[in-house]
Protein backbone atom coordinates (compact mmCIF):
# COMPACT_ATOMS: atom_id res chain seq x y z
CA UNK A 1 0.00 0.00 0.00
CA UNK A 2 1.73 3.15 -0.95
CA UNK A 3 1.92 6.23 1.70
CA UNK A 4 -0.62 8.27 0.14
CA UNK A 5 -3.38 5.75 0.23
CA UNK A 6 -2.27 4.55 3.77
CA UNK A 7 -2.52 8.55 4.59
CA UNK A 8 -6.40 8.34 2.51
CA UNK A 9 -7.46 5.23 5.32
CA UNK A 10 -6.63 7.05 7.86
CA UNK A 11 -8.08 10.52 7.39
CA UNK A 12 -11.44 8.46 5.90
CA UNK A 13 -11.87 6.43 8.90
CA UNK A 14 -10.74 9.30 11.07
CA UNK A 15 -13.96 11.42 9.41
CA UNK A 16 -16.11 8.51 9.61
CA UNK A 17 -15.41 8.39 13.97
CA UNK A 18 -16.06 12.24 14.15
CA UNK A 19 -18.93 11.63 12.23
CA UNK A 20 -20.32 9.31 13.94
CA UNK A 21 -19.48 10.73 17.01
CA UNK A 22 -20.84 14.22 16.52
CA UNK A 23 -24.21 12.69 15.28
CA UNK A 24 -24.44 10.59 18.60
CA UNK A 25 -24.03 13.61 20.68
CA UNK A 26 -26.37 15.53 18.49
CA UNK A 27 -29.06 12.70 18.95
CA UNK A 28 -28.48 12.49 22.56
CA UNK A 29 -29.15 16.34 23.06
CA UNK A 30 -32.39 15.99 20.87
CA UNK A 31 -33.80 13.17 23.07
CA UNK A 32 -33.01 14.46 26.01
CA UNK A 33 -33.94 18.15 25.66
CA UNK A 34 -37.97 16.82 23.89
CA UNK A 35 -37.97 13.87 26.98
CA UNK A 36 -37.26 16.65 30.18
CA UNK A 37 -39.53 19.27 28.63
CA UNK A 38 -42.19 17.21 27.85
CA UNK A 39 -41.88 15.90 31.49
CA UNK A 40 -41.85 18.99 32.87
CA UNK A 41 -45.09 19.93 31.13
CA UNK A 42 -46.62 16.77 32.03
CA UNK A 43 -45.26 14.12 33.93
CA UNK A 44 -46.70 10.75 32.62
CA UNK A 45 -45.25 7.92 30.70
CA UNK A 46 -48.30 8.03 28.55
CA UNK A 47 -47.01 11.59 27.37
CA UNK A 48 -44.05 11.07 26.39
CA UNK A 49 -45.66 7.75 24.67
CA UNK A 50 -47.97 10.03 22.50
CA UNK A 51 -44.54 12.05 21.12
CA UNK A 52 -42.91 9.12 20.16
CA UNK A 53 -46.64 8.15 18.44
CA UNK A 54 -46.55 10.92 16.54
CA UNK A 55 -42.68 10.41 15.61
CA UNK A 56 -43.50 6.85 14.05
CA UNK A 57 -46.83 7.75 12.71
CA UNK A 58 -44.71 11.07 10.43
CA UNK A 59 -41.60 9.05 9.92
CA UNK A 60 -44.18 6.05 8.17
CA UNK A 61 -45.66 9.04 5.90
CA UNK A 62 -41.94 9.85 4.79
CA UNK A 63 -40.91 6.02 4.16
CA UNK A 64 -44.00 5.54 2.29
CA UNK A 65 -44.43 8.63 0.42
CA UNK A 66 -40.40 9.87 -0.50
CA UNK A 67 -38.64 7.05 1.02
CA UNK A 68 -38.57 4.90 -2.54
CA UNK A 69 -37.61 7.98 -4.24
CA UNK A 70 -34.76 8.19 -2.92
CA UNK A 71 -33.13 5.65 -5.71
CA UNK A 72 -34.15 7.58 -7.64
CA UNK A 73 -32.67 11.13 -6.26
CA UNK A 74 -29.26 9.12 -5.40
CA UNK A 75 -28.83 8.16 -1.57
CA UNK A 76 -25.77 11.21 -1.19
CA UNK A 77 -27.78 13.46 -2.59
CA UNK A 78 -30.70 13.05 -1.06
CA UNK A 79 -28.49 12.96 2.30
CA UNK A 80 -27.77 16.52 1.47
CA UNK A 81 -30.91 17.66 0.80
CA UNK A 82 -32.94 16.56 3.38
CA UNK A 83 -29.81 16.90 6.53
CA UNK A 84 -30.06 20.57 5.17
CA UNK A 85 -33.75 20.44 6.05
CA UNK A 86 -33.61 19.54 9.08
CA UNK A 87 -30.89 21.61 10.99
CA UNK A 88 -32.71 24.17 9.13
CA UNK A 89 -35.90 23.40 10.91
CA UNK A 90 -34.24 22.19 14.17
CA UNK A 91 -32.15 26.15 14.41
CA UNK A 92 -35.19 27.84 13.65
CA UNK A 93 -37.29 26.19 16.51
CA UNK A 94 -34.27 27.02 19.13
CA UNK A 95 -34.00 30.78 17.68
CA UNK A 96 -38.05 31.24 18.16
CA UNK A 97 -37.83 29.38 21.50
CA UNK A 98 -35.20 31.72 22.51
CA UNK A 99 -36.82 34.74 20.86
CA UNK A 100 -40.32 33.93 22.17
CA UNK A 101 -40.32 31.52 24.77
CA UNK A 102 -43.44 29.86 23.54
CA UNK A 103 -43.26 26.02 24.80
CA UNK A 104 -46.76 23.39 25.13
CA UNK A 105 -46.88 19.42 24.71
CA UNK A 106 -48.35 20.32 21.34
CA UNK A 107 -45.64 22.30 20.33
CA UNK A 108 -43.03 19.56 20.77
CA UNK A 109 -45.59 17.09 19.10
CA UNK A 110 -45.60 19.08 15.93
CA UNK A 111 -42.12 19.65 15.83
CA UNK A 112 -41.40 16.41 17.21
CA UNK A 113 -42.87 14.81 13.99
CA UNK A 114 -41.48 17.40 11.68
CA UNK A 115 -37.92 16.81 12.97
CA UNK A 116 -38.74 12.22 12.27
CA UNK A 117 -40.54 12.90 9.40
CA UNK A 118 -36.99 14.59 7.68
CA UNK A 119 -34.80 12.26 9.62
CA UNK A 120 -36.01 9.40 8.65
CA UNK A 121 -35.36 10.29 5.10
CA UNK A 122 -31.92 10.81 5.92
CA UNK A 123 -32.03 7.73 7.86
CA UNK A 124 -33.06 5.54 4.38
CA UNK A 125 -30.85 7.76 2.30
CA UNK A 126 -27.65 6.91 4.89
CA UNK A 127 -28.58 3.00 4.67
CA UNK A 128 -28.76 3.29 0.92
CA UNK A 129 -25.87 5.29 -0.08
CA UNK A 130 -23.07 2.54 1.96
CA UNK A 131 -23.87 -0.17 -0.43
CA UNK A 132 -23.82 2.04 -3.58
CA UNK A 133 -20.49 3.31 -2.40
CA UNK A 134 -18.60 0.19 -1.27
CA UNK A 135 -20.50 -1.38 -4.31
CA UNK A 136 -19.08 -5.17 -4.68
CA UNK A 137 -16.86 -4.92 -1.85
CA UNK A 138 -19.29 -6.56 0.47
CA UNK A 139 -16.36 -7.02 3.82
CA UNK A 140 -15.87 -3.79 3.84
CA UNK A 141 -19.96 -2.66 4.12
CA UNK A 142 -20.28 -5.17 6.92
CA UNK A 143 -17.11 -3.94 8.56
CA UNK A 144 -17.88 -0.33 8.49
CA UNK A 145 -21.00 -1.28 9.80
CA UNK A 146 -19.13 -2.25 12.89
CA UNK A 147 -17.13 -0.10 13.27
CA UNK A 148 -20.07 2.52 13.23
CA UNK A 149 -21.81 0.31 16.12
CA UNK A 150 -18.33 0.43 17.89
CA UNK A 151 -18.21 4.54 17.43
CA UNK A 152 -21.97 4.92 18.62
CA UNK A 153 -21.59 2.80 21.51
CA UNK A 154 -18.56 4.39 23.00
CA UNK A 155 -20.48 7.58 22.29
CA UNK A 156 -23.70 6.69 23.73
CA UNK A 157 -21.32 6.35 27.50
CA UNK A 158 -19.80 10.02 26.68
CA UNK A 159 -22.64 12.01 24.73
CA UNK A 160 -25.25 12.26 27.89
CA UNK A 161 -22.51 14.09 29.40
CA UNK A 162 -21.92 16.18 26.61
CA UNK A 163 -25.35 16.79 25.81
CA UNK A 164 -25.93 17.48 29.48
CA UNK A 165 -24.05 20.30 29.31
CA UNK A 166 -25.05 21.72 26.56
CA UNK A 167 -28.99 21.42 27.60
CA UNK A 168 -27.63 23.18 31.31
CA UNK A 169 -26.03 25.85 29.03
CA UNK A 170 -29.04 26.05 26.54
CA UNK A 171 -32.45 25.02 28.64
CA UNK A 172 -35.66 23.68 26.71
CA UNK A 173 -35.57 24.13 23.31
CA UNK A 174 -32.74 26.63 23.06
CA UNK A 175 -30.76 23.50 22.77
CA UNK A 176 -31.94 22.84 19.42
CA UNK A 177 -29.73 25.63 18.21
CA UNK A 178 -27.19 23.47 19.24
CA UNK A 179 -28.61 20.34 17.84
CA UNK A 180 -29.14 21.89 14.29
CA UNK A 181 -25.65 22.77 14.01
CA UNK A 182 -24.34 19.42 15.01
CA UNK A 183 -26.51 17.21 13.17
CA UNK A 184 -25.38 19.46 9.94
CA UNK A 185 -21.62 18.91 10.86
CA UNK A 186 -22.18 15.44 11.27
CA UNK A 187 -23.78 14.49 8.29
CA UNK A 188 -21.58 16.80 6.66
CA UNK A 189 -18.54 14.74 7.70
CA UNK A 190 -20.29 11.61 6.18
CA UNK A 191 -21.33 12.91 2.68
CA UNK A 192 -17.50 13.87 2.41
CA UNK A 193 -16.33 10.44 3.53
CA UNK A 194 -19.00 8.94 1.37
CA UNK A 195 -18.27 10.80 -1.77
CA UNK A 196 -14.48 10.53 -1.35
CA UNK A 197 -14.80 6.46 -1.05
CA UNK A 198 -17.25 6.42 -4.17
CA UNK A 199 -15.07 8.63 -6.34
CA UNK A 200 -11.86 7.03 -5.54
CA UNK A 201 -13.96 3.71 -6.29
CA UNK A 202 -12.08 2.17 -3.48
CA UNK A 203 -13.42 0.54 -0.25
CA UNK A 204 -11.74 0.98 2.53
CA UNK A 205 -11.10 -1.71 5.37
CA UNK A 206 -10.36 -1.14 9.08
CA UNK A 207 -7.25 -3.37 9.14
CA UNK A 208 -6.53 -3.16 5.32
CA UNK A 209 -7.17 -1.25 1.92
CA UNK A 210 -9.37 -3.07 -0.76
CA UNK A 211 -10.36 -1.59 -3.90
CA UNK A 212 -13.68 -2.08 -5.59
CA UNK A 213 -13.61 -3.58 -8.55
CA UNK A 214 -15.77 -3.05 -12.09
CA UNK A 215 -19.15 -4.98 -11.65
CA UNK A 216 -19.41 -7.69 -14.11
CA UNK A 217 -22.81 -8.34 -15.96
CA UNK A 218 -22.82 -11.31 -13.94
CA UNK A 219 -21.92 -9.60 -10.81
CA UNK A 220 -24.63 -6.93 -11.62
CA UNK A 221 -27.18 -9.61 -12.11
CA UNK A 222 -26.67 -11.36 -9.00
CA UNK A 223 -27.17 -8.11 -7.21
CA UNK A 224 -30.72 -7.72 -9.07
CA UNK A 225 -31.64 -11.15 -8.10
CA UNK A 226 -31.10 -10.20 -4.22
CA UNK A 227 -30.49 -13.58 -3.04
CA UNK A 228 -28.13 -15.48 -0.66
CA UNK A 229 -27.30 -18.31 -3.13
CA UNK A 230 -26.07 -18.55 -6.62
CA UNK A 231 -28.37 -16.19 -8.77
CA UNK A 232 -30.29 -17.02 -12.18
CA UNK A 233 -29.02 -14.77 -15.28
CA UNK A 234 -32.34 -13.79 -16.11
CA UNK A 235 -34.27 -10.54 -16.04
CA UNK A 236 -36.68 -10.36 -12.43
CA UNK A 237 -38.72 -6.90 -13.40
CA UNK A 238 -37.90 -5.25 -10.58
CA UNK A 239 -40.54 -2.74 -8.94
CA UNK A 240 -40.79 0.59 -9.58
CA UNK A 241 -41.90 2.52 -6.41
CA UNK A 242 -43.53 1.89 -3.07
CA UNK A 243 -46.38 0.16 -3.73
CA UNK A 244 -45.32 -2.06 -6.27
CA UNK A 245 -42.23 -2.79 -4.09
CA UNK A 246 -44.53 -4.00 -1.01
CA UNK A 247 -46.53 -5.74 -3.76
CA UNK A 248 -43.37 -7.59 -4.84
CA UNK A 249 -41.92 -8.42 -1.15
CA UNK A 250 -45.72 -9.61 0.39
CA UNK A 251 -45.27 -12.09 -3.10
CA UNK A 252 -41.86 -13.16 -2.18
CA UNK A 253 -42.04 -16.11 0.52
CA UNK A 254 -38.23 -15.35 1.75
CA UNK A 255 -39.01 -11.29 2.44
CA UNK A 256 -42.20 -11.70 3.32
CA UNK A 257 -41.19 -14.16 6.24
CA UNK A 258 -38.11 -11.90 6.63
CA UNK A 259 -41.06 -9.19 7.26
CA UNK A 260 -43.17 -10.62 9.84
CA UNK A 261 -40.33 -11.78 11.69
CA UNK A 262 -38.31 -8.16 11.55
CA UNK A 263 -41.30 -6.12 12.83
CA UNK A 264 -41.84 -8.19 15.39
CA UNK A 265 -38.62 -8.15 16.98
CA UNK A 266 -37.99 -4.29 15.91
CA UNK A 267 -41.28 -3.55 18.21
CA UNK A 268 -40.25 -5.42 20.75
CA UNK A 269 -36.32 -3.77 21.00
CA UNK A 270 -38.13 -0.52 20.32
CA UNK A 271 -40.57 -0.29 22.96
CA UNK A 272 -37.64 -1.94 25.59
CA UNK A 273 -35.75 0.93 24.49
CA UNK A 274 -37.93 3.90 24.72
CA UNK A 275 -39.18 2.67 27.82
CA UNK A 276 -36.14 1.54 29.78
CA UNK A 277 -35.50 4.80 31.76
CA UNK A 278 -39.18 5.43 32.62
CA UNK A 279 -39.08 1.74 33.59
CA UNK A 280 -36.09 2.61 36.06
CA UNK A 281 -36.76 5.83 37.42
CA UNK A 282 -40.66 5.97 37.50
CA UNK A 283 -41.51 2.50 38.62
CA UNK A 284 -37.78 1.37 40.21
CA UNK A 285 -37.41 4.95 41.39
CA UNK A 286 -33.66 4.78 40.78
CA UNK A 287 -32.21 8.12 41.01
CA UNK A 288 -30.50 9.26 37.81
CA UNK A 289 -27.12 8.57 38.52
CA UNK A 290 -27.96 4.95 39.05
CA UNK A 291 -30.18 4.92 36.02
CA UNK A 292 -27.02 6.31 33.89
CA UNK A 293 -25.13 2.83 35.32
CA UNK A 294 -27.95 0.94 33.79
CA UNK A 295 -27.37 2.75 30.76
CA UNK A 296 -23.95 2.69 30.67
CA UNK A 297 -23.79 -0.98 31.21
CA UNK A 298 -26.19 -0.92 28.14
CA UNK A 299 -23.64 0.90 26.84
CA UNK A 300 -20.79 -1.43 27.08
CA UNK A 301 -22.53 -4.72 26.00
CA UNK A 302 -22.82 -3.26 22.78
CA UNK A 303 -19.55 -1.79 22.38
CA UNK A 304 -18.16 -5.24 22.85
CA UNK A 305 -20.33 -6.93 20.56
CA UNK A 306 -19.79 -4.43 17.82
CA UNK A 307 -16.47 -5.84 17.28
CA UNK A 308 -18.15 -9.10 16.52
CA UNK A 309 -20.41 -7.37 13.44
CA UNK A 310 -17.12 -6.53 11.87
CA UNK A 311 -15.76 -9.53 11.97
CA UNK A 312 -18.78 -11.21 10.86
CA UNK A 313 -19.22 -12.17 6.91
CA UNK A 314 -22.36 -12.18 4.73
CA UNK A 315 -23.02 -16.20 5.51
CA UNK A 316 -22.94 -15.24 9.38
CA UNK A 317 -24.67 -12.12 9.24
CA UNK A 318 -28.21 -14.13 9.16
CA UNK A 319 -27.46 -16.10 12.54
CA UNK A 320 -26.25 -13.05 14.00
CA UNK A 321 -29.96 -11.52 13.59
CA UNK A 322 -31.60 -14.20 14.73
CA UNK A 323 -29.45 -14.76 17.97
CA UNK A 324 -29.61 -11.12 18.37
CA UNK A 325 -33.13 -11.39 19.03
CA UNK A 326 -32.94 -14.27 21.74
CA UNK A 327 -30.12 -12.12 23.43
CA UNK A 328 -32.27 -8.99 23.59
CA UNK A 329 -35.01 -11.09 24.75
CA UNK A 330 -33.45 -12.25 27.73
CA UNK A 331 -31.80 -8.37 28.63
CA UNK A 332 -35.05 -7.33 28.76
CA UNK A 333 -36.61 -10.16 30.98
CA UNK A 334 -33.88 -9.86 33.68
CA UNK A 335 -34.27 -5.80 33.48
CA UNK A 336 -38.00 -6.40 34.31
CA UNK A 337 -37.56 -8.89 37.12
CA UNK A 338 -34.71 -7.00 38.57
CA UNK A 339 -37.12 -4.50 40.37
CA UNK A 340 -34.65 -1.84 40.54
CA UNK A 341 -31.84 -4.24 42.45
CA UNK A 342 -29.09 -1.95 40.98
CA UNK A 343 -26.50 -5.05 39.80
CA UNK A 344 -29.50 -7.31 38.20
CA UNK A 345 -30.39 -4.60 36.38
CA UNK A 346 -26.53 -3.42 35.30
CA UNK A 347 -26.38 -7.46 33.92
CA UNK A 348 -29.29 -7.24 32.20
CA UNK A 349 -28.64 -3.74 30.38
CA UNK A 350 -25.49 -5.21 29.34
CA UNK A 351 -27.01 -8.59 27.72
CA UNK A 352 -29.77 -6.21 26.36
CA UNK A 353 -27.55 -3.88 24.58
CA UNK A 354 -25.30 -6.44 23.51
CA UNK A 355 -28.19 -8.43 21.84
CA UNK A 356 -29.52 -4.83 20.28
CA UNK A 357 -26.06 -4.25 17.89
CA UNK A 358 -26.95 -8.25 16.92
CA UNK A 359 -30.74 -7.43 15.98
CA UNK A 360 -30.24 -4.52 14.49
CA UNK A 361 -27.23 -3.98 12.84
CA UNK A 362 -28.12 -7.52 11.87
CA UNK A 363 -31.46 -6.22 10.09
CA UNK A 364 -29.75 -3.75 8.45
CA UNK A 365 -26.91 -5.36 6.83
CA UNK A 366 -29.57 -8.52 5.59
CA UNK A 367 -31.18 -5.42 3.72
CA UNK A 368 -28.30 -3.86 2.11
CA UNK A 369 -26.60 -7.14 1.17
CA UNK A 370 -29.56 -8.55 -0.15
CA UNK A 371 -31.92 -6.01 -1.70
CA UNK A 372 -31.69 -5.24 -5.18
CA UNK A 373 -29.21 -2.78 -5.89
CA UNK A 374 -30.20 0.57 -6.91
CA UNK A 375 -33.59 -0.78 -5.38
CA UNK A 376 -32.41 -0.42 -1.70
CA UNK A 377 -34.00 2.62 -0.51
CA UNK A 378 -37.10 1.40 -1.78
CA UNK A 379 -36.89 -2.26 0.39
CA UNK A 380 -35.80 0.17 3.37
CA UNK A 381 -39.34 2.29 3.07
CA UNK A 382 -41.57 -0.16 2.64
CA UNK A 383 -39.97 -2.60 5.48
CA UNK A 384 -39.39 0.77 7.61
CA UNK A 385 -42.94 1.49 7.49
CA UNK A 386 -44.50 -1.60 8.34
CA UNK A 387 -42.16 -1.65 10.87
CA UNK A 388 -42.78 2.10 11.86
CA UNK A 389 -46.89 1.75 12.00
CA UNK A 390 -46.37 -1.31 14.28
CA UNK A 391 -44.14 0.75 16.64
CA UNK A 392 -46.60 3.43 16.95
CA UNK A 393 -49.76 1.46 17.75
CA UNK A 394 -47.52 -0.61 20.52
CA UNK A 395 -45.49 2.17 21.82
CA UNK A 396 -49.10 4.28 22.67
CA UNK A 397 -50.36 0.94 24.31
CA UNK A 398 -47.21 -0.17 26.14
CA UNK A 399 -47.06 3.87 27.56
CA UNK A 400 -50.73 3.29 28.94
CA UNK A 401 -50.37 0.22 30.40
CA UNK A 402 -46.77 0.95 32.03
CA UNK A 403 -49.03 3.94 34.02
CA UNK A 404 -51.86 1.95 35.00
CA UNK A 405 -50.34 -1.20 35.61
CA UNK A 406 -46.43 -1.34 35.90
CA UNK A 407 -43.87 -1.62 33.26
CA UNK A 408 -42.81 -5.37 34.52
CA UNK A 409 -45.81 -6.87 32.61
CA UNK A 410 -44.88 -4.60 29.34
CA UNK A 411 -41.32 -5.57 29.21
CA UNK A 412 -42.30 -9.35 30.12
CA UNK A 413 -44.45 -9.27 27.12
CA UNK A 414 -42.20 -8.21 24.65
CA UNK A 415 -38.87 -10.32 25.85
CA UNK A 416 -40.89 -13.21 25.27
CA UNK A 417 -41.69 -12.05 21.52
CA UNK A 418 -38.17 -11.53 20.74
CA UNK A 419 -37.49 -14.94 22.08
CA UNK A 420 -40.16 -16.63 19.85
CA UNK A 421 -39.23 -13.96 16.78
CA UNK A 422 -35.57 -15.90 17.43
CA UNK A 423 -36.77 -19.13 17.78
CA UNK A 424 -38.94 -18.83 14.42
CA UNK A 425 -36.02 -16.97 12.11
CA UNK A 426 -33.10 -19.61 13.52
CA UNK A 427 -35.49 -22.80 12.55
CA UNK A 428 -35.42 -21.50 8.95
CA UNK A 429 -31.83 -19.85 9.00
CA UNK A 430 -29.90 -22.59 7.13
CA UNK A 431 -32.73 -23.78 4.22
CA UNK A 432 -34.35 -20.11 4.44
CA UNK A 433 -32.97 -17.93 1.45
CA UNK A 434 -34.15 -14.33 0.19
CA UNK A 435 -35.38 -14.98 -3.80
CA UNK A 436 -37.07 -13.17 -6.01
CA UNK A 437 -40.63 -13.59 -7.48
CA UNK A 438 -39.15 -14.93 -10.50
CA UNK A 439 -37.80 -17.77 -8.79
CA UNK A 440 -40.93 -18.72 -6.65
CA UNK A 441 -42.62 -19.13 -10.21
Amino acid sequence: MSSRKKVLKIILISIFILSGFIGSVSESTYDMSFAKTALDISDSVTSIGWIYFAGYLTEAVASATLGSKIDTIGPIKAVIIFTSLASLLLITAGLSNLIFGVTSIILIVLLAGAIDFINQLVGIAHESALPEVFGDDERSLIQFSGLDSSVRSISSIAAPVISGAIIFDFPGFKSLIIVGILYGLSYTLLVFFLSTVKNQQMGVTIGQQTHLTEKSEHNQQEKLDGTLEEKPAESTGLPNGFHQTLSYILRSPSWRYFLVIDTLATVAISTVLLLLFALLVHEFTLDTSSAGLVLGAMALGSFIAAFFIGKSTKDTISKLFGIGCFITGLGGANIALSYGTLSIAMVGAFILGFGSVFQLRGMTLLIQLNAPQGKIAAWFSVIDTVELIFNAITIIIAAYIMDKFGGTPVFLVVAIISILCSIAWLAIKNTYHFTTVAQQQ
